[in-house]
């Protein structure tokens, strides 16, 4: 618990410093991608149910890299999509034999 204290303090004496970098990382595109990514993270949450874990994957997770990655990159997207989803679905589905909706 002192040990817990003591380092709240030293953390508070530095925030100063720790502040100007919070700043930079929040300036930008990375705030609309957290926006994005939390978004799409709920709309897959109410999906996930409705059409399974394949369908619902792979949409979210081809929506989530084209933001990030941009329309320019559209084969690596679907690449990695389609084969993300399908080896996770089949790694539990098949191989760990856990059902999955």
């Amino acid at each position: 618990m002192i040990f817990s204290v003591l380092y709240l303090f030293q953390e508070l004496k530095t925030l100063n410093k720790e502040n100007k970098k919070i700043t930079q990382m929040l300036s930008g595109r990375t705030p609309k991608l957290i926006g994005i990514t939390v978004l799409l993270g709920v709309g897959y949450a109410f999906i996930f149910e409705i059409i399974g874990f394949l369908f619902s994957t792979v949409l979210f997770l081809g929506a989530l890299l084209f933001v990030v990655n941009g329309k320019q990159k559209w084969k690596v997207n679907l690449i990695v999509t389609v084969c993300f989803s399908f080896l996770s679905w089949y790694a539990f589905s098949v191989l760990l034999g856990v059902s999955l909706p």
